[in-house]
């Protein structure tokens, strides 16, 4: 077979690393660089990269980061500038190749201090430097990198001072993992700022801090070391191998080929040059990690059989990766299967160009295309199974499943001994009397072979039931039994040509008595049959009675109990029991009796055939006695339109039925019934009702409303001393009169006693019984409340002072409450009369009297103001020296105060000495 392969691939490869976790080392790279702001202002930049996943948890970023400045000629320490952390980032650590896969456990976080310091002219300029341990102690190309530091420094020399210099700087920072083997291909370079020219070089990283002084402050003067190389590592060949790192000069271009694995060291120097004379270098070391890198490529096979039988094939992938996706395209119009190793079906022979793409991602694919050619040159033999019946000669047939694409040209059948003829084609005939397991191998004109097994399976059935033994048989129905060798198979049976059934186990009625043949075919319908017949004899010998006597009858009827023997046609009954025979009047041993109903009795009788078979039925008998009737409630005095009825009736276990006169119905036992009014009904029970003895009482009721109902109305909230009405009435007014009313307290009834209307005296809360006696002599009782209310809060009035000299005043004082109207009885001696607390002048001794109301109530009381007696016989005169007439009630007018005057004179001057009031009365004075 001709396979064509064609392959397209991109260079997809898995990376691995060998990590150590272990140490507390983080130092991957660094550099320092600056920018001349002008002025003696220059920005410095120190970028530091370092492990976060094998490195020390602890050992973060210096935050404040101490960059020493020293004198670059002599190495004098002039001072420490504190750089302080400001952002720090975790890498993007993607490879330039889609295919390279960076491990999960890999890490790498950098920050870059950033700062503006003032560097003023010096000879011979500054040299800036930052130190730190230590670096990754997985390095491999260093002695003892655990203990190894870093210093990353930059040089500003005077040149640089004095053109205001700012140094190259690398334009990106080179992968940290590559492919062993695979070449390095990397623009390292840098750019300068002034546009000066760059000389590129590798050069020797510089040590740094140690474990004892981790982070220096400040840190140690120049010149500083270089790290020592590990044998057979050194500046030139850092990686090792044949084909050593270098870096172009002109370029800045690193290439090379790592061939060990590990994590190595490398320093880079960019020399600034300016009229080609060297103004600066800038430096940077960094570390590349070196692992495997298994290319993806896309495989696969399909292993075809010269003798193949088949259109349906396992492909089998063989594809260096399967951490990917893998897409097949068979050629032949079919879906695209996703599967690993797909099993495809083809729709016929032919050659197909089937497609592999196989994917880490988008980027990474490669794709291979191979041709297979499907021939189906095997053999493929089939013999399918058979049923037979015992003794059957079975006709045995290999089929060709492939006779479109080859001929058979060989059989073997084996066992030979089950073969009767035909041996050595493609058909044999075989005689079953058991199950027969057969064998047959072909060879087919391509040289290819194959084997089929097959079994013809016997089927055994053999029809059979049972006889049936009747003995003292009372009916023509008659059930068969079936004990057949399988009773999975159809059934098909004959009852001497007068009727069929198909069931299993069937029931059949015969006509009559007699002898009768039926056959049964077992297997019926199916390939294998057999038939069985039984001759049947069928007698009615036994005995069977049946009663048609009432099963319900009234108490003291004359009744007949009565059986019937219902083969005597074919039998006769030779005696009768009845029981119990107390009952009996007369019968006994016959097929009927006499008996009078009485009480609730179950009768049964035996029979005796003359064949000695026996039969019994059982006769329950209920005896009624309902004698329906009722009563009613006395209905005197009676208030109401509905009545309760009592069932009185004998039974009253029995259905009831109860008629109103037309106005309604009821099945209640002792139902309770509303009439439209007054008047006469006749109602009517129905006791028994669907018995044998129902029975009907029929009364005539009168449905009187001769009683009284008194409502009498509750008072509103009134006062306290108010006169109350309060009235009754009588509900039942249309059908009786009321002709006396008989109200108590009787203290409290002013007006109206005896009638529906009274006047009571409101002193307190009270209830009101009042009772009622209509022209019938029925009375009946209502109440009604009077609910009393009165001022409230309650007020007080006072007088202060309550006793005075003529010609002074007391205030009066009342409760002064919010919503409250004051109303004092007008006196000449008081200030106003619709206020709580007026001013009274009296001359001589007075009551003032004041009413208080609000919204329900009004209440009074009074208060007094006495006139003393003078003190002596002569007058005391109070003349005050000040008042204010400002109109607020108090000290308005100046008065002339004493006991006992009789004549006086005042008079009032202004300033000028003109008289601008005078009086002769104590009792007018100047407002001012």
């Amino acid at each position: 077979m001709k396979h064509l392969i064609h392959s397209i691939s991109l260079l997809c490869c898995l990376i691995v690393f060998p990590f150590s976790t272990t140490q507390a080392s983080h130092i991957v790279g660094g550099e320092m660089t600056y920018n001349c702001l002008g002025n003696g202002q220059y920005e410095v930049l120190l970028t530091v990269f370092r492990d976060c996943e094998n490195g020390n948890p602890g050992a973060y970023f210096d935050n404040p980061a101490a960059i020493g400045v020293f004198d670059a000629t002599t190495g004098e320490y002039l001072r420490t500038e504190m750089f302080f952390l400001q952002v720090d980032d975790t890498l993007d650590l993607s490879l330039s190749n889609p295919c390279y896969t960076i491990p999960p456990n890999v890490c790498i976080h950098t920050t870059t201090y950033r700062r503006q310091i003032s560097l003023g002219y010096r000879a011979g300029g500054y040299h800036l430097a930052y130190q730190r341990c230590c670096r990754n102690n997985i390095i491999a190309n260093i002695v003892d990198p655990q203990a190894s530091g870093a210093t990353y420094d930059v040089v500003i020399s005077e040149n640089a001072l004095r053109n205001c210099n700012s140094s190259a700087r690398f334009r990106e920072w080179p992968p940290f993992y590559i492919c062993q083997g695979s070449s390095i291909n990397y623009d390292n370079s840098a750019f300068d700022p002034d546009g000066d020219s760059i000389v590129y070089s590798l050069c020797n990283p510089y040590d740094g801090a140690g474990r004892g002084d981790p982070m220096p402050n400040p840190p140690a003067p120049p010149p500083y070391s270089s790290v020592v190389w590990q044998p057979p590592y050194s500046i030139n060949n850092m990686l090792g191998g044949s084909d050593p790192l270098r870096i172009d000069p002109v370029t800045g271009f690193l290439s090379g080929t790592p061939l060990t694995l590990g994590t190595f060291v490398v320093g880079i120097c960019a020399q600034e040059y300016r009229n080609g004379v060297l103004i600066g270098i800038t430096k940077r070391d960094f570390q590349y990690s070196v692992g495997v890198c298994t290319s993806l490529e896309a495989q696969f096979a399909v292993n075809i059989s010269p003798c193949n039988s088949s259109l349906s094939l396992r492909h089998i992938n063989t594809s260096t990766s399967f951490n990917t996706d893998f897409q097949w395209n068979f050629g032949d119009g079919s879906p695209i299967s996703t599967a690993v190793n797909p099993f495809h079906t083809y729709p016929d022979t032919g050659t197909y160009t089937i497609t592999m793409i196989a994917a880490m991602g988008l980027s990474c694919v490669d794709t291979v295309e191979r041709q297979i050619t499907i021939n189906l040159d095997g053999a493929d033999v089939e013999v399918p199974p058979q049923d037979a019946c015992e003794g059957d000669t079975v006709l045995v047939v290999a089929q060709n499943v492939l006779r479109n694409y080859n001929n058979l040209v060989s059989y073997n059948w084996s066992p030979n001994g089950s073969i009767l003829s035909g041996q050595g084609t493609d058909s044999v005939y075989v005689i079953v009397n058991n199950n027969v397991n057969l064998s047959v191998t072909v060879v087919n004109d391509k040289g290819c072979q194959d084997v089929d097994n097959t079994t013809i399976q016997l089927q055994l059935v053999e029809a059979a039931f049972d006889s049936i033994a009747f003995n003292c048989n009372t009916t023509l129905s008659i059930p068969f039994g079936n004990n057949s060798t399988s009773v999975n198979n159809g059934f098909f049976w004959d009852f001497d040509g007068i009727g069929t059934s198909t069931d299993v186990f069937p029931t059949y009625t015969f006509p009559d008595t007699g002898l009768y043949a039926v056959t049964l075919i077992a297997g019926y319908g199916a390939l294998c049959q057999d038939t069985f017949t039984r001759d049947i004899y069928i007698p009615l010998d036994g005995a069977s009675i049946l009663s048609t006597a009432p099963t319900q009858v009234c108490k003291g009827k004359d009744l007949t109990l009565s059986v019937t023997n219902t083969l005597a046609d074919y039998n006769n009954i030779a005696g009768y029991v009845w029981t119990p025979n107390a009952p009996i009047l007369a019968g006994q041993g016959t097929d009927s009796i006499q008996i009078v109903a009485d009480a609730n009795t179950v009768f049964t009788v035996n029979v005796i055939n003359d064949n000695g078979c026996v039969d019994t039925v059982v006769l329950p008998l209920q005896v009624f006695q309902v004698n329906a009737t009722f009563d009613t409630t006395e209905l005197a005095c009676n208030k109401s339109f509905s009545v309760p009825f009592i069932n009185t009736s004998v039974d009253p276990n029995v259905g009831f039925i109860w008629d109103f006169d037309g106005t309604g119905t009821s099945t209640d036992l002792n139902p309770t019934h509303i009439f439209p009014d007054t008047g006469r009904y006749t109602v009517t029970l129905i006791g028994g009702l669907g018995t044998a003895c129902p029975d009907t009482f029929t009364q005539e009721i009168y449905l009187p409303l001769d009683g009284v109902e008194i409502v009498a109305s509750d008072s509103q909230i009134v006062c306290r001393g108010d006169t109350v009405l309060l009235t009754a009435s009588n509900v039942f007014s249309l059908y009786n009169s009321v002709v006396d009313y008989t109200w108590t307290p009787v203290p409290n009834i002013i007006t109206g006693q005896g009638t529906d209307s009274v006047d009571v005296l409101a002193n307190a809360d009270l209830d009101f019984m009042v009772v009622g006696l209509n022209d019938r002599g029925c009375r009946d009782t209502a109440f009604a409340y009077v609910n009393v209310t009165s001022i409230s809060p309650a007020f007080t009035v006072d007088a202060i002072p309550d006793s005075i000299f003529v010609g002074q005043s007391s205030q009066l004082v009342a409760t002064d409450v919010i919503g409250y109207i004051y109303d004092w009885l007008p006196d000449t001696t008081l200030s106003a009369y619709d206020i709580p607390d007026p001013v009274a002048t009296p001359r001589m001794t007075k009551t003032y009297y004041l009413s208080v109301s609000n919204e329900l109530c009004t209440d009074e009381d009074s208060v007094t103001v006495y006139i003393k007696e003078p003190i002596c016989a002569g007058p005391i005169i109070f003349i005050p020296n000040a008042f204010s007439p400002d109109g607020d009630g108090y000290n308005d007018v100046l008065m002339v105060n004493g006991n006992n005057i009789d004549e006086m004179t005042m008079a009032i001057y202004n300033r000028w000495g003109q008289k601008v009031f005078e009086t002769n009365s104590q009792s007018v004075g100047w407002d001012g």
